[in-house]
């Protein structure tokens, strides 16, 4: 009985919770025209007099603009695993929408 009540609505929530929130959440930028993970880098706008409290934009290496930039959360292990397919010169794009 609890088997069939985890699965019908608790199992993709499990995995979640276990594989996701609890393991290696990691916030992450993505060009929303271009489609890629790599290409955002943030970018020093200006100093400031205390400490850990500079100005960043993020920007886009192939954009060459900062408009269409977007925070997701992903596994860490997904951006690894882009990374590593962009070394085998395999380059990924993903489709985002604003919500």
């Amino acid at each position: 009985m609890e088997r069939d009540a985890l699965i019908s609505h608790g199992a993709s929530f499990l995995l979640q919770d276990r594989l996701f929130h609890c393991s290696d959440k990691t916030d992450a930028f993505i060009c929303s025209s271009c489609g890629t993970l790599l290409g955002p880098i943030t970018v020093i706008k200006r100093m400031s007099d205390r400490p850990n409290r500079a100005e960043t934009e993020e920007y886009c290496r192939l954009c060459q603009s900062s408009d269409n930039i977007s925070q997701i959360q992903i596994p860490y292990i997904f951006k690894f695993f882009v990374t590593q397919l962009a070394s085998c010169n395999i380059n990924v794009k993903i489709n985002c929408e604003k919500m």
